[in-house]
């Protein structure tokens, strides 16, 4: 028994020294150099990997080089670091300690050294199709991702050697060793946004009564269309997020701009696949049909899926039916309609138009949810409407599943809640 007992403490000794093998052997603070397809990054605080807790972190801005068509943006209202392409968004929630995209939430979190975000190296690899390898090298180990390359790890390592040498003389020469990491490497929340320009402000005090923030929710009805890509462009130059009742009938044609919507971090909700009344609301099936339909276009072009609708002329409208609520609700879904209407085919000019948004803000007490559509005329308005906000203290939220719904009917019923009435 007493050997058996030897024989396999000594296979796990192996085990465990093979594994630990295959790890990053650079503890924080030791060198390691990091490389992005056929490009190795110089050796400074922006590029230097992190081990914690097993994984291994890199700054967020390795995953924005332009060669891994990603891109990144910070929302300092609520603290959220997104990562995104054509196809794929990421968000990691920096005050809850988690990531989640439209499916699932997932165990990872960023953590913090040298004031700046570091993010889980192969969850968000493998998250985007990025392949990831780590390699024991001379002078110092690599890190590399890769998505498009002709030259295996191998002959990677052995061609680069020259250059690797060179950087970690500049490096070594130029710095001194970096220090085991101090309580200050587990901040709460990022002290530089990722653009590196300002601090990202504090966020509210949750003691601070609700009614002293003015929240605004801007939503775009119709699209995506020919239009939708003046609204992004608007909105991308201010920095702000809106929500997008989309049109499933629509989407194939502007597939591109849906996933700008996506990836760019506005939100999505559905808003019918025909817009068509009489197909729309003959029956109750019919409408759980067209949500539906819309919401497999929406996965199948951009693979996210949205549990928020809103009814084509309001939940209020004659053809729309309390069965039709019911049903709604019953399948999993929210539907939202609107408390300051921009009315953009009812005004000859864009300055008529936003200044009736602007009043219909004023009027609103509590959050204000702003029914907009995809026009021209809507675009032009568009930074008139911003400019406001902006210097009225307002701030812009997305809606998503977990936001109390504003509709007609002061309707918060969730699936499960339908589901005990009857």
């Amino acid at each position: 028994m007493k050997k058996q007992y030897i024989a396999w403490s000594l296979l796990l000794v192996i085990i465990f020294t093979m594994l630990a093998g295959s790890l990053p052997a650079n503890a924080v603070g030791e060198v390691c150099f990091t490389a992005v397809n056929d490009t190795i990054r110089p050796l400074n605080d922006s590029t230097l990997p992190v081990m914690r807790g097993g994984l291994l972190y890199l700054p967020y801005t390795v995953f924005g080089d332009s060669s891994l068509g990603i891109y990144y943006s910070y929302n300092r209202d609520y603290y959220t670091l997104t990562f995104y392409n054509k196809t794929n968004t990421l968000t990691f929630d920096l005050l809850n300690y988690l990531a989640y995209d439209s499916m699932q939430q997932y165990d990872y979190r960023v953590i913090y050294r040298n004031d700046t975000m570091y993010v889980p190296a192969a969850f968000v690899s493998n998250y985007f199709g990025i392949t990831y390898t780590y390699m024991n090298a001379a002078p110092a180990p690599i890190v590399r991702l890769v998505t498009t390359s002709t030259i295996s790890t191998y002959d990677f390592k052995n061609s680069r050697r020259d250059e690797m040498n060179e950087l970690y003389g500049i490096y070594m020469g130029k710095t001194t060793e970096p220090t085991e990491p101090s309580s200050s490497d587990t901040l709460e929340k990022p002290s530089t946004e990722p653009n590196g320009t300002t601090e990202p402000t504090e966020p509210s005090d949750p003691t601070e009564p609700e009614s002293t923030v003015k929240v605004v929710y801007l939503t775009f009805d119709d699209g995506p269309n020919m239009y939708t890509s003046g609204l992004l462009d608007v909105l991308d130059e201010y920095g702000v997020k809106a929500t997008f009742f989309t049109a499933g009938y629509r989407m194939a044609e502007y597939s591109d701009t849906l996933r700008r919507i996506v990836g760019s971090g506005h939100a999505v909700g559905l808003h019918t696949y025909s817009h068509v009344e009489e197909e729309m609301y003959a029956s109750v099936e019919s409408v759980l049909d067209e949500f539906e339909r819309t919401n497999d276009a929406l996965d199948a072009i951009t693979g996210a899926k949205t549990r928020i609708v809103r009814f084509p002329w309001g939940s209020a409208y004659s053809a729309v039916t309390q069965e039709m609520r019911d049903a709604v609700i019953d399948a999993g879904y929210r539907y939202w309609d609107w408390n300051v209407d921009a009315l953009d085919f009812d005004y000859a000019d864009a300055a008529a138009l936003a200044e009736n948004v602007i009043s219909g803000l004023e009027r609103v007490q509590g959050n204000a949810v702003v029914l907009m559509h995809d026009t021209e005329k809507t675009v032009q308005a568009l930074p008139e409407i911003l400019d406001y906000l902006e210097d009225n203290g307002y701030i812009t939220r997305t809606i998503t599943q977990s936001e109390m719904p504003i509709n007609f009917q002061n309707d918060v019923r969730t699936m499960l809640e339908a589901g005990k009435e009857e």
